[in-house]
């Protein structure tokens, strides 16, 4: 099944090689190929915004929903749902064990905000999977709402988190405080769409927090092995 995924997706890239070649945030066209897999998928920088994306690219949503739906997967919690018993051990030890703690980010948040204490302030947790870190924030005091594209993930952590997540943007709320993503912007198939709905819920003195992989220069030069992992079908953005 996942090699069936695979082929499909390098005959979609060889029968759309020839499309032309635009940046999916800004539409430039002054593009310099970065890097290469399997002769008909490229890594294109935007001499324009800066934006390294994959060509050919999948503007397809519905395409998008099919696929996190059914055939994404994620070593780890992101997409192997656990059973009750573990899902109430996270609950207890607040998901310090996994890779998926907020814990790192308790410093960004008190620098931002200037307190511990956090039920004054609301939250949307964009592309949260099943809910692990919305459960996390909620815990913290945020009022949460969490946005996931596969419907069955989503309800999976609205019965075993408590947790309130939506499967439509426009179901989100207005007026949120922070508009936070943990490795989204990379998968999602128009950066300028994630950023508008942002826009669109956050507060005027809002933040916009993304965590995204490295796709810097430097980390090319330093080990181009993982910089030429990271990108492809999965990543169409860096």
């Amino acid at each position: 099944m996942r090699y069936t995924g695979k082929l499909k997706y390098l005959l979609d890239s060889a029968l759309r090689y020839w499309s032309p070649a635009l940046c999916p945030f800004c539409q430039g066209q002054n593009l310099a190929t970065i890097d290469r897999k399997y002769l008909f998928t490229v890594l294109k920088e935007c001499k324009h915004c800066g934006l390294l994306h994959r060509h050919p690219y999948e503007k397809n949503s519905l395409h998008n929903q099919d696929y996190y739906e059914n055939a994404y997967e994620q070593p780890g919690i992101t997409t192997d749902l656990p059973d009750e018993a573990t899902v109430e051990q996270l609950k207890q030890e607040n998901f310090q064990s996994t890779v998926r703690s907020i814990t790192w980010l308790l410093p960004i948040f008190q620098q931002i905000f200037g307190t511990q204490h956090y039920k004054e302030n609301r939250l949307i947790d964009y592309g949260c999977s099943w809910g692990y870190m919305t459960y996390q924030f909620q815990q913290l005091g945020f009022t949460v709402q969490g946005y996931e594209i596969s419907r069955s993930r989503a309800a999976f952590g609205i019965q075993q988190l408590g947790v309130d997540i939506e499967t439509r943007e426009d179901a989100l709320q207005d007026g949120a405080d922070v508009f936070f993503s943990s490795h989204v912007i990379e998968h999602h198939p128009s950066i300028r769409d994630m950023i508008a709905v942002a826009k669109n819920k956050l507060k005027d003195s809002g933040y916009f927090i993304a965590v995204c992989p490295n796709g810097s220069e430097a980390l090319r030069l330093k080990n181009p092995l993982l910089f030429h992992r990271l990108w492809g079908e999965v990543h169409p953005n860096m």
